[in-house]
């Protein structure tokens, strides 16, 4: 597109192409006067040609064209005819050496860009390394990623979700002398038909690579063997096996590495996001065995033997459509040992101290599978999350209490099996329309052995589903929202010991309609809306239906581009867990026990939480300052029982 400054009187246009007779867009067209000074100007179009005005003050005399890689000319105004070609021939030279200096941090709207080259240092091995000693940026030990302290919710390697919520791997295997830039996304909405209707408070990470890291497989093989120099003589090892791709088609990341020298390798398949995205699924009650440990670093005590798989694969079957695959495993050993001694002081007493050896033998197996297809255009995402899980654990302890023997054993197993579909329709004027459906199955079977030499089993199965509709539209500047819907939860538990045995099932069922609306303006972001929900409980041959209202507000407001405030308020009542009302006595470890308080048919105020927040935070780039308050009302749930001679 021309563009051109000083306006009126005489328009001058032609067009301009090369030797050969190719239009050439953006080419310089200078009009100057006989000393040389420049009057107007112009750039050439697509297309080649030029319009440009001569001022009604100033008298030129010739055009001046330019452009880099071809030979300045100048025409003088007198031999120009208007409309016709000028013709420009190839010229090469020689640039002078010049020194880049990268920089920094560069803000573009919404994304901060951060040169690696400028944060990096020579010990850094990582990205992860180096995104840590970026401003506003932080990753705790565990490798999950926070932006001004709010954890991030996706992070992407070229524009591509490849790992989901489990970005560790990549983090802390993609080497930092291979990225260009890591891209800061603020505010970052995922679904891109909800752009425009539905803001997010939480940032995004996007890994720039070098062009000598894509469209090329990466290997990596690195091993170190050595012995240990305290106490029995040992082999240590540390070693990985590391297959990349990053192309526009296709991208993976493969990986094997073991060690035992009590470094945590573990982390790196650690979903971060999975509780925001799906069902959440129950633990065991029955906990494994422990000891205490040290306020230092686990690599110092651990005694471990681990394996780590993983093999993830992302295709892009067509535009804005990934078919991803993902496949992870852990085989863990853990030896521990220690000594505790507790004292227990009384009013007008020395106390009474209780000592304890322990020594811990852990061994973890599991694997996961996740198969994703996604959809994500500007006016229809769909997507559907197809999960399985599989566990088992065994931990093993033995004790002096007090000088007195004891065994510990726990076994926990885990199986998981889910499902979430989601599809969302851009209709006219921004409208949408959308279908939200969650599955999740889970089974937990689990054994203790308990003090007097018995055995306690427990077997836990829960069943959940929940779907809902909702159709968003615009009024007054402002959108409105409406959601509707359902959801279904069944869970069992089989309990044995030498207390008592039982089979107690509870069942929640419930139905919910929610309006909302927001606003979305370059300053402001406001969310509020009102839930009224109908909930029904059974437990054994008790029931209870309720009716609540659930308020919520949410607002933003951006003081600058890198100051904001925020403010939350909410009022939520949540039903009691399952295991809140069983009576029963469950033993969770080989010396304490929980027993449930809660019954059905308390008052609303008893069997349910109530929680109202109120938060202020300036937040910042280099930091957050803030003053936040909160109150919360539980009802207590349990009581821990500790005797001798169980």
């Amino acid at each position: 597109m021309a563009f051109c400054v000083n306006a009126t009187a005489q328009t001058i246009g032609g067009r301009v192409v090369n030797n050969k007779g190719i239009t050439l867009e953006g080419v310089s067209v200078t009009l100057r006067t006989s000393d040389d000074r420049p009057v107007a100007f112009c750039n050439t179009n697509e297309d080649g040609t030029f319009s440009i005005e001569m001022p009604q003050s100033e008298t030129a005399e010739h055009l001046v064209f330019s452009m880099i890689g071809y030979a300045k000319r100048c025409v003088a105004l007198n031999n120009f005819k208007p409309g016709q070609d000028v013709v420009l021939e190839n010229d090469a030279f020689m640039l002078k050496e010049v020194k880049v200096k990268a920089e920094k941090i560069r803000r573009s709207g919404d994304t901060l860009t951060y040169s690696v080259a400028a944060f990096m240092q020579k010990q850094d091995r990582s990205i992860a390394d180096v995104i840590a000693k970026m401003p506003g940026l932080s990753v705790s030990p565990s490798g999950q990623i926070k932006y001004q302290g709010k954890a991030i919710n996706k992070f992407y390697i070229e524009g591509a979700d490849l790992l989901g919520g489990k970005y560790a791997l990549a983090s802390e295997n993609i080497k930092a002398n291979q990225v260009k830039n890591v891209q800061v996304l603020e505010d970052h909405q995922p679904i891109k038909a909800l752009k425009k209707v539905k803001f997010s408070d939480q940032a995004a990470l996007n890994i720039v690579l070098k062009d000598d890291a894509k469209n090329v497989w990466q290997s990596v093989v690195e091993a170190g063997l050595g012995a240990s120099l305290q106490g029995k003589a040992q082999l240590l090892r540390d070693a990985q096996l590391l297959e990349m791709l990053f192309s526009k088609s296709k991208q993976s990341i493969s990986m094997y590495k073991t060690n035992n020298t009590g470094k945590d390798i573990g982390h790196e398949t650690i979903d971060y996001t999975a509780a925001k995205a799906s069902l959440n699924a129950d633990n065991p009650l029955i906990e494994s065995v422990t000891i205490s440990t040290p306020s230092i670093s686990d690599q110092r005590y651990n005694f471990n033997d681990t394996h780590v798989f993983a093999t993830n694969w992302l295709f892009k079957t067509a535009k804005d459509n990934d078919l991803r695959l993902q496949v992870n495993g852990l085989i863990d050993k853990t030896n521990m040992t220690g000594h505790t001694r507790k004292t227990y002081l009384d009013a007008g007493t020395t106390g009474v101290s209780v000592t304890e050896d322990e020594a811990l033998n852990e061994k973890t197996n599991e694997w996961s599978a996740e198969l994703t297809y996604k959809v994500n255009k500007d006016n229809h995402y769909f997507a559907n999350v197809a999960k399985g899980y599989i566990g088992f654990n065994r931990s093993r302890g033995e004790a002096m209490l007090n000088h007195a023997p004891i065994l510990q054993r726990a076994n926990r197993d885990k199986k998981v099996l889910s499902d979430n579909f989601e599809w969302i329709k851009t209709l006219s004027n921004n409208n949408t329309f959308s279908i939200k459906s969650r599955f999740l199955y889970n089974e937990l079977p689990s054994s203790l052995l308990l003090v007097n030499g018995s055995t306690e089993r427990i077997s836990q199965q829960k069943i959940e589903w929940d779907a809902s509709t909702g159709f968003r539209h615009k009024l007054l500047g402002m959108y409105i929202t409406y959601n509707i819907g359902a959801a279904y939860k069944r869970q069992k538990m089989r309990l044995d010991n030498f207390y008592t045995s039982l089979n107690a099932t509870y069942t929640q069922a419930q139905v919910y309609v929610m309006p909302s609306l927001s606003y979305i303006s370059p300053s402001l972001r406001l969310n509020a809306g009102l839930s009224g929900e109908l909930l029904y409980r059974k437990y054994g041959d008790e029931s209870k239906p309720t009716f609540h209202l659930e308020p919520f507000v949410f607002a933003n407001y951006r003081l600058t581009s890198r100051w904001s405030a925020d403010m939350l308020f909410s009022h939520a009542l949540s039903p009691n867990a399952f295991s809140s009302y069983i009576e029963a006595p469950v033993f969770t470890n080989y010396y304490s026990l929980i027993q449930g308080k809660a019954q059905l048919n308390t008052t609303t105020t008893n069997m349910l939480s109530n929680t109202w927040k109120y938060n202020d935070v300036i937040r910042g780039l280099f930091g957050n300052l803030g003053l936040s308050y909160s109150r919360t009302s539980n009802l207590p749930l349990y009581e821990s029982v500790f005797e001798d001679g169980f």
